[in-house]
């Protein structure tokens, strides 16, 4: 999974193959094996492959415009309606990695444009994908599609200057 890692990239340019039902919900299935408070397990998943959600999507906000290219998109929601509804942002951006990274493996590409705590953002993406329960929050917006350009080299980010030691303090 390390490779995987420093090879995913945001992708916002992508080739015309469609994603096939059942990658798409093996991508999904990974998500769902992310760590949450107590297990509560707080995202729902709506995905829309319809040129006609994508292109209002594309349409929406300035980050988003690339999406009507892709093959599918999936919008995370945070069910409200959990156990330990303070964590349950970080599970759900947790599930999101993870779809990142199992995409990644499968040669997909993914680019992961946020929605929460954007209020704006929200109230469309209720709108777009029909969300009428209070309860569903939309948290983040993913264009999947196999990419369009030629494979990166390894991402380098590493910066030792980042950790810090609390011994002896």
């Amino acid at each position: 999974m390390v490779n995987e890692i420093k090879l995913r990239r945001s992708v916002r340019k992508y080739s015309d193959k469609v994603i096939s039902e059942s990658d798409m919900l093996e991508i999904i299935e990974a998500a769902c094996m992310a760590p949450s408070a107590m297990n509560q397990q707080p995202w729902r998943f709506k995905i829309a492959s319809d040129p006609e959600t994508k292109k209002k999507v594309a349409h929406s906000f300035l980050t988003t415009k690339f999406t009507d290219k892709a093959s599918h998109i999936v919008l995370y929601l945070m069910d409200t309606k959990c156990i330990v509804p303070g964590m349950a942002p970080m599970d759900v951006a947790s599930a999101v990695t993870i779809s990142l990274l199992e995409a990644q493996n499968k040669g997909i590409g993914s680019c992961w444009c946020g929605v929460w705590p954007n209020e704006k953002r929200m109230e469309k993406c209720k709108e777009i994908f029909d969300i009428k329960e209070k309860r569903y929050v939309p948290m983040a917006l993913v264009a999947f599609g196999y990419p369009k350009d030629e494979e990166k080299d390894e991402k380098k980010t590493f910066i030792a200057d980042k950790i810090t030691s609390l011994e002896g303090e």
